[in-house]
C-alpha cells in the first residue's frame, strides 16, 4: 500500500488501495468514517475560518486573521478542537492512522 499524508496534520494514512491499485472499499469505509467529523466541522463556518483556526490548533499557523475573516465563534473553536483532540491531531499529540484496521 502507499502512504500518503493528511494534508495540514502531517499523520501517517496508508492509501485505501490493494496493491493492484483497486480499491479497498472497507478500508475506504473506515477512512471515511474517522475523518467524517473533521470535514464537517471544518465547515462550521464560513471557509476558510474553520480550517484556519484548526491549523493554528495544531500549531501549523499563527491564529491571526486579516478582514474580512473574524475569529471563530467561542463554540465553534471548541468543537474543532474538540474533533481534533479526538483524532489525536493537536499539536505534538499526532498519532499513526493505517487506514486498513482500527485505531
Amino acid at each position: 500500500m502507499d502512504l500518503f499524508r493528511l494534508h495540514g496534520c502531517g499523520t501517517p494514512l496508508v492509501t485505501p488501495f490493494h496493491t493492484d491499485g483497486s480499491l479497498d472499499e472497507q478500508a475506504m469505509r473506515r477512512l471515511q468514517r474517522r475523518l467524517g467529523p473533521l470535514m464537517q466541522v471544518l465547515f462550521i463556518e464560513s471557509n476558510p475560518i474553520p480550517v484556519k483556526a484548526a491549523l493554528a490548533a495544531m500549531g501549523h499557523s499563527d491564529p491571526s486573521y486579516r478582514l474580512p475573516l473574524v475569529l471563530p465563534r467561542p463554540e465553534n473553536q471548541a468543537k474543532v478542537e474538540k474533533v481534533l483532540q479526538e483524532l489525536g491531531l493537536l499539536a505534538g499529540k499526532e498519532k499513526e492512522y493505517v487506514a486498513g484496521r482500527e485505531n
